[in-house]
């Protein structure tokens, strides 16, 4: 008798199709903590955005400018940062951004769907293995 293991049922994926092409992210626990710590950093940002305008009242034009340029871009780089390590290819999040019509909100429209969707994988792949255990140790009680 020979046991096959399918281990792609244990090193969930997911195929994302960006209309363009398509790309592979892992749905493991690093992936998904990578993911939350990215989100964290983005809402954290976000926030300093909305204090802003109190903090700017009284700036000049050209300094309110360079202020929401800087956070933007600093929202990008981890936005990106992070599609990156989901999918493995380095430039992937630059792409999207510049496939996005350079729109650093729409880039992290992207990036929570994708977010997502890795969420709902790893919870899916946890429950499969809590079946597992639950029906594991039903059948050992029974046998008892």
């Amino acid at each position: 008798m020979t046991l096959q293991i399918d281990l792609k049922k244990f090193a969930p994926e997911i195929e994302v199709d960006f209309t363009y092409r398509t790309a592979v992210a892992k749905a493991n626990d690093e992936v998904n903590t990578n993911l939350a710590s990215a989100m964290a950093k983005v809402n954290e940002m976000s926030k300093e955005m909305d204090g802003l305008e109190d903090k700017l009242a009284n700036e000049s034009e050209e300094n309110i400018k360079a202020e929401l340029t800087r956070i933007y871009s600093d929202i990008r780089s981890v936005v990106e940062k992070a599609i990156d390590d989901v999918f493995g290819e380095e430039g992937l999040g630059a792409e999207l951004y510049e496939k996005v019509g350079k729109s650093t909100l729409a880039l992290m429209q992207v990036f929570t769907q994708i977010n997502d969707a890795v969420n709902a994988k790893v919870a899916e792949g946890r429950g499969q293995r809590a079946n597992r255990y639950t029906r594991r140790n039903s059948k050992k009680k029974l046998a008892k």
